[in-house]
């Protein structure tokens, strides 16, 4: 009953994420009430973002949409500080959920030794793994953070490779939302 009601969140979510990228994308006037709020409420919008990055995260949905959101309402240069701060805090959120909740879950003994592994190559790695990881576009980077929860990898070192493997897209993103209006 918790796996079912689990899928139906995760079909709300979905489904938000894609009226909301629809209505960024072809309704003139929704891209001018963005605008307009944005203007009118300087401090509100940007927590919102990161929320919804938050939120996007946690229900393992792409976080495209939150990019290209920042680009439209802030331009390049702000937007691209603002989207950097919603991933980051995405992350965290999920690195910090994986390192609480996933650790506890009992793994069958075929599993547990590719944990061990996987574990290991982390550890090795460090920050480079977590980059390799979020580098990859198909890949929702915010959702990874509960792998590497999971993992003995240190909070700075995963959030150091967050930053530098989601940089590049972030900025393409960003400055394609920025082009859009």
């Amino acid at each position: 009953m918790k796996f079912f009601k689990y899928k139906i969140l995760i079909i709300i979510f979905l489904s938000l994420w894609l009226l909301l990228f629809i209505q960024i994308k072809v309704n003139n006037s929704f891209q001018e009430e963005l605008l307009y709020y944005c203007q009118n409420y300087f401090f509100i919008s940007p927590l919102l973002l990161i929320l919804g990055q938050i939120l996007f995260s946690v229900f393992f949905l792409p976080c495209s949409v939150i990019t290209i959101l920042a680009g439209i309402l802030w331009g390049w240069k702000v937007g691209i500080l603002y989207s950097t701060i919603a991933t980051l805090s995405g992350s965290y959120f999920t690195f910090l959920l994986g390192k609480k909740y996933l650790n506890s879950i009992p793994i069958p003994t075929n599993l547990n030794n590719y944990k061990i592994k996987v574990n290991k190559i982390i550890l090795e790695y460090g920050w480079k793994s977590s980059f390799i990881v979020h580098i990859n576009p198909l890949i929702p980077g915010s959702s990874i953070g509960y792998f590497f929860g999971a993992s003995k990898i240190n909070l700075l070192s995963f959030l150091l490779g967050v930053l530098v493997g989601t940089l590049p897209l972030q900025l393409l993103m960003v400055l394609f939302g920025s082009q859009i209006i």
